[in-house]
Formats: C-alpha cells, structure tokens, sequence
C-alpha cells in the first residue's frame, strides 16, 4: 500500500514538475518570437533553452545527492535495527551518484526539448499579432492536468 501511495505521488509530481516546464516555455514563447523577427537563429534559441533547462537539471541533481550525503547518516542512525541489519553499510556510491547525473541530463534533455520543439513550430508572425498576452498554456496542458487529476483520484487525495 505504502509503495503504491508513493508511486502515485511520483506521477502526480512528475506531471506537475512537465506542466510547469511547458508553462515556462509558453510564457518565453513571445520574447522568443521578437528575437526570432529581430534575426536570430532558431537553432541557437533552441540551444539556449535546451542548456538553461540543462544547467537548472543538473544543479537540481547536485543538490538531491548533497541532500543525500548529509541526511543519509542521520537516516541510517535512526533506524531500528531490526529494519534494516545491515544498517552501517549503507553509503552514497559513485554509481548512485554517476545514476543521478545521468537522470539529471536526461531531465534537462526532455524538459528542454518540449518549449525548443514548441518554438521550432510557433509561427512568429501569430506569436507577435497577439501582442504577448499569452497565457503560456496549450491544448497539451489541459491533457497534463486531467493526467494529475487521475493521479490525485488514484490516490484518494492524499497529499
């Protein structure tokens, strides 16, 4: 029961984490679209969004391992022993920590792509007519909410 609590949770907060990456994508989306009539490359706007979206990644990965590193002593201290035997060999390792680089890259590739695609498919010249009143949603983000309120049903409410 626990697992499926915290699985569910994970999906409500994955979704939640895409939902606002596409919002912050839809709200750049007129400032890219000047720089766009104003002569810039596509390519080297979608580069930006992908390395910002990759440098936010990996700071967000460098943080959970120091989190790691620093609560995983006082964790493994409070445990019972009847929990966990082997309790004092548990340590951060180089391969826990190569897999959160990993996932972190990884992360900050897809949550990239989705606005640099976005932006490689905006048509600037209905971007610019609108003046930047956007609200930065999409069609998509409407299925993204209703996947988060199923996740949220799933689970009873439970937060």
């Amino acid at each position: 029961f626990v697992l499926r609590v915290f699985l569910g949770k994970m999906a409500d907060e994955t979704l939640l984490a895409i939902r606002m990456a596409v919002a912050r994508g839809g709200a750049r989306l007129p400032e890219m679209a000047v720089r766009l009539a104003l002569g810039a490359r596509p390519v080297h706007l979608a580069g930006q969004v992908l390395g910002e979206s990759g440098v936010l990644a990996r700071a967000g990965g460098a943080a959970g391992c120091g989190l790691l590193a620093g609560a995983l002593p006082m964790i493994v201290r409070n445990l019972p022993p009847t929990l966990l035997p082997r309790a004092h060999e548990v340590a951060v390792s180089l391969p826990v920590v190569g897999f959160t680089a990993a996932v972190s890259v990884l992360t900050g590739l897809c949550f990239g792509a989705l606005p640099a695609w976005r932006l490689a498919q905006t048509d600037v010249n209905e971007v610019l007519k609108q003046g930047g009143g956007r609200s930065g949603g999409f069609a998509g983000g409407r299925r993204l909410d209703s996947a988060r309120k199923v996740t949220q049903c799933e689970r009873g409410g439970q937060e």
